[in-house]
């Protein structure tokens, strides 16, 4: 049979194949018999190497057999191989016919199921059929559009909201702004105001002082002034006993005793 050949094996191709694996089972039980006598051959060969037999014409004719029967275990043993070869190849052979033969009959039926819809179907049913599909592409399409345009319009508009909030954050922040510099300023202020009071009022403080110290020495100088004139206003006189004592020429008054030493100057 052909390798590519995609007809299905008959039954008499079946009984080849059967006579053949007998014929090969008849060959192994072959092989195992002169296995058997390679053995006996071969340990007879040992004893005559060892000196346990002499060598006569029986041992020569048995070795002569040993030969011939080790010449025919080759030759069959070659045999077996190439029927081994042999029959795995008619096997891959007949494995790969079946799958190729089966796949043409699947890809028949197949085929013969498309021409019998083709002959059952109306070509006006089939128009009708594609064009309510290409209705239903363009309208899936246009829902798609639609969709993509709701999502970007969407994204339009949460994009507005954001910037209006940021530009509403950034108002109240400088307002916020504004309105801490504002009581900055007017902490600043009222704490000028407070420090030109407090030198005002320290300074007045100070005049003040200045202008009680100023009226101090000057009642001072005029307590000294009068004291100097009421001194300069005694004089010493001798009574007529000849004793000291002191005349005042403003007030008229006299004593005894020094206004120099008395009153302090």
């Amino acid at each position: 049979m052909a390798r590519n050949d995609v007809n299905i094996p008959d039954s008499d191709e079946y009984s080849h194949q059967e006579q053949k694996r007998m014929a090969f089972q008849a060959m192994q039980q072959q092989l195992r018999e002169l296995q058997v006598v390679e053995d006996e051959v071969e340990v007879n060969f040992k004893a005559k190497e060892h000196g346990q037999h002499d060598l006569d014409g029986r041992e020569a004719e048995r070795e002569g057999k040993r030969l011939e029967a080790l010449e025919q275990v080759k030759r069959m043993q070659q045999q077996t191989a190439e029927r081994k070869k042999e029959a795995t190849e008619n096997e891959l052979m007949k494995r790969e016919d079946h799958y190729y033969a089966e796949k043409i009959l699947r890809e028949k039926q197949r085929e013969a199921e498309r021409l019998k819809q083709l002959k059952k179907t109306d070509p006006i049913e089939e128009q009708k059929k594609r064009i309510e599909r290409m209705k239903q592409a363009d309208a899936e399409r246009k829902r798609v559009e639609l969709a993509l345009e709701a999502m970007r319009n969407e994204d339009l508009l949460a994009r507005q909201m954001r910037f209006r909030d940021a530009e509403i954050r950034k108002m109240d922040v400088q307002r916020e702004w504004k309105t801490r510099k504002d009581m900055q300023d007017e902490e600043t202020d009222s704490r000028l105001r407070w420090r030109l009071i407090e030198q005002a009022r320290l300074k007045q403080e100070e005049d003040e002082r200045k202008r009680q110290r100023a009226e101090e020495r000057r009642q001072r100088r005029e307590q000294e002034k009068q004291q100097r004139a009421e001194l300069a206003a005694w004089i010493e006189c001798y009574d007529s006993n000849g004793y000291i004592y002191y005349y005042n020429q403003l007030t008229g008054a006299s004593q005894w005793e020094n206004p120099y030493t008395s009153t302090p100057t």
